[in-house]
């Protein structure tokens, strides 16, 4: 089922889209690609993009985000405060990215699914840069999971929030193992919430097709400019999880997981193979193949 179409043509707002915000989650794992997703929708003229964009979350972005976290309604009120400091524009759709934590069931919105192999690797490279950020991210775990190893740290930090009583299997695994572990849970879940699924390996290899989909399905109308939205950002301008928002859409991404040690490739893809077969993919530790097809679903009308 897809998402209601707008009340009224393009570029005029009814009267319910002037005074209420309708709310859309797109929910993943981390690390699969949704600050580019991110970008290119709120290139949008109906789109807000709550939060995890830029480098730094203002406070006011922040404060919204943790109000939509927790509201259970498809829809907000244009009055409300955090909306208004926010800077909400009249007939926004909010885009909330849901990476690491779990909303109410039955939320509106949909899903982004990247193959294990190359969120694991994007992990593992993430921690591996040399940063202020990352001494600051490994000093975070040591005190709040008591582990001097980023990695593992922000596993279990996000499983708090996402299903803390599986915590206590985490004792005891690799990082391989744990991240599997999180992998599964998460996107199983999503899976069966029903939602439409969007692959970001399609995504990346035909942004426009894939738009033109999830577009129909999140009831927006086609906008121009979608795919160039890098055009908007300066030379080397960095977005949330050191994304350059600058970078075209491109297909460079797609075959990074190969740096990984043939071994752990494999051991990601045994570990996590009834999940990824569940999504579509056809996977071997040298090769990914994204689901065939678009996969609609469900969407909780406002």
């Amino acid at each position: 089922m897809k998402m209601p179409p707008p009340e009224s043509p393009a570029g005029v707002a009814s009267e319910t889209q002037k005074t209420m915000h309708r709310i859309v989650h797109l929910a993943s794992m981390a690390r699969s690609g949704e600050t580019l997703l991110l970008r290119t929708l709120a290139a949008h003229p109906r789109v807000h993009v709550v939060h995890n964009l830029s480098e730094q979350d203002s406070p006011e972005d922040l404060q919204l985000f943790r109000t939509l976290a927790s509201h259970t309604a498809p829809l907000i009120s244009s009055d409300h405060p955090h909306v208004r400091a926010a800077g909400v524009a009249s007939g926004k759709v909010l885009l909330l990215k849901q990476g690491t934590f779990a909303a109410a069931d039955g939320f509106p919105g949909f899903v982004l699914v990247r193959n294990p192999m190359s969120v694991f690797a994007s992990l593992s490279r993430y921690d591996t840069w040399t940063s202020l950020e990352s001494l600051l991210e490994r000093a975070r775990s040591l005190v709040r999971q008591k582990t001097a190893d980023p990695f593992r740290g922000r596993l279990r930090r996000w499983l708090q929030d996402i299903a803390p009583d599986a915590l206590p299997l985490l004792d005891g695994l690799d990082r391989v193992e744990s991240f599997c572990m999180f992998y599964n849970l998460r996107m199983r879940a999503l899976l069966e919430s029903g939602l439409s699924v969007l692959a970001y390996e399609r995504f990346v290899d035909s942004p426009a097709e894939s738009l033109d989909w999830l577009l129909d399905q999140l009831g927006l109308e086609p906008a121009e400019g979608l795919v160039e939205a890098d055009r908007q950002y300066a030379p080397g301008h960095t977005g949330h999880g050191r994304n350059d928002l600058s970078r075209p859409v491109d297909r460079v991404s797609l075959n990074r997981f190969l740096s990984l040690p043939r071994s752990t490739r494999t051991r990601v893809a045994a570990l996590t193979r009834e999940t990824w077969r569940a999504f579509g993919y056809r996977i071997t530790p040298d090769s990914v193949e994204p689901p065939e097809a678009f996969s609609a679903g469900r969407t909780a009308e406002p």
